[in-house]
């Protein structure tokens, strides 16, 4: 099984990575040109191919201080009129302050003039993190260290089916052992679910809108996601539950250079999910100002608001508030167990026609902090 921190780090170094060449591609394809034999992949009517190194360093609390490096090959595969969204095929590789490692290839195609699109990643992590038990009241006393060592997979597929809609399904391997684990913690003593070296594979169903106006920086229009998947013994998994997303964002345009960003987030579980698997609250896409995984259990609710402003030249500033909570079940559910967060940032807009950011936010929670840096917007 792979940790969310894990596929948060490599999709987001990846993803940001991509916006970033894409948007130099856009604004200089002089600095392409060396590593562009196969012809022009800006322009809409020849698929042509761009090939271009990017090596990258990040900051979280979960990872300390990491780097590393993808190579991005971008393309287009329609000759039609209609704009598509480039496609894009890349490895990657991270390693981090904390000797963690996640080595992947991913890529996401877009084709049939942007009525398709697909995504997919093969990768390999060894990652040592830590976990407090199960709850949302786990105590600091109970944290331990474990380093789980994966091999997965995913490959995703969308319809759209009108303006804005998209349909699709999701398939998801991995094959997770633990390496190392504290002799004394609940780990080595099996007391949590999904102790054991396993494998998980599940598939299910996806329901996206996505009206935003722009994918990197949005200043109006809304992003949701339903996604249901299953894991059972029938199709060859070690355990067998049922996982629930649903996802929903909103971009509000207060004013020229100033945008209200708010974002929910709910997600329940059934059967028996790897305690990795878990819905986990913090970290620098839900809650920041808490460790990823800092508090776990079958379900989450998680709301965020983010303010955003133009400070001057390419300098911009953001606040934000959130909160969240995790439980076992509805009848543990109550509003006093919410663990709230705030937090300030700073923007260096790193490419203006996108709008993609050089990224700094502190996030201060209950009796936590953490500092984040990175490329693109949280949400």
């Amino acid at each position: 099984m792979v940790p969310p921190v894990n596929l948060k780090i490599a999709c987001s170094a990846k993803l940001c990575a991509c916006f970033f060449l894409y948007t130099a591609g856009i604004s200089g394809q002089e600095a392409a040109s060396s590593v562009e034999p196969l012809g022009n992949a800006d322009s809409a009517d020849a698929p042509g191919v761009s090939i271009i190194p990017f090596p990258f360093v990040f900051y979280t609390p979960e990872t300390k201080v990491g780097f590393g490096g993808t190579l991005v090959t971008m393309f287009r595969l329609s000759r039609s009129g209609e704009r598509e969204q480039p496609s894009n095929i890349s490895p990657l590789f991270v390693y981090t302050q904390k000797e963690q490692v996640i080595a992947l290839l991913g890529g996401e195609v877009h084709f049939g003039a942007g009525r398709f699109r697909g995504n997919g990643e093969l990768g390999y992590s060894r990652f040592p993190n830590k976990i407090w038990g199960i709850g949302n009241d786990t105590p600091d006393a109970l944290e331990e260290d474990y380093t789980p060592r994966t091999v997965y997979a995913n490959a995703q597929f969308q319809r759209r089916v009108s303006p804005g809609w998209y349909v699709g399904g999701r398939i998801e391997f991995a094959h997770r052992r633990l390496i190392d684990t504290d002799s004394l913690g609940l780990l080595a003593a099996g007391a949590l679910p999904g102790t054991d070296d396993g494998r998980m594979l599940s598939g299910g169903l996806l329901v996206t809108r996505d009206t935003r106006d722009n994918t990197v920086y949005p200043r109006s229009g809304g992003y949701s996601q339903l996604r249901v998947m299953l894991s059972e013994s029938a199709l060859g998994s070690d355990y067998d539950f049922a996982a629930y997303l649903f996802d929903i964002r909103q971009y509000l345009s207060l004013f020229p250079g100033h945008v209200l960003a708010l974002r929910g987030v709910a997600m329940a579980s059934a059967g028996t999910q790897p305690f990795d698997l878990m819905p986990q609250l913090g970290g620098e896409k839900l809650v920041r100002g808490y460790y990823a995984g800092r508090f776990r259990d079958n379900n989450l609710l998680a709301l965020q608001a983010e303010y955003r402003t133009h400070v001057w030249w390419r300098l911009g500033a953001i606040g934000f508030v959130s909160a969240g909570r995790v439980f076992s079940g509805l009848s543990d559910m109550d509003l006093r167990g919410f663990k709230p967060a705030a937090g300030v940032g700073l923007r260096f807009v790193l490419a203006p026609d996108e709008g993609l950011n050089l990224r700094a936010d502190w996030g201060f929670g209950n009796g936590s902090s953490g500092f984040y840096l990175g490329m693109g917007e949280v949400f």
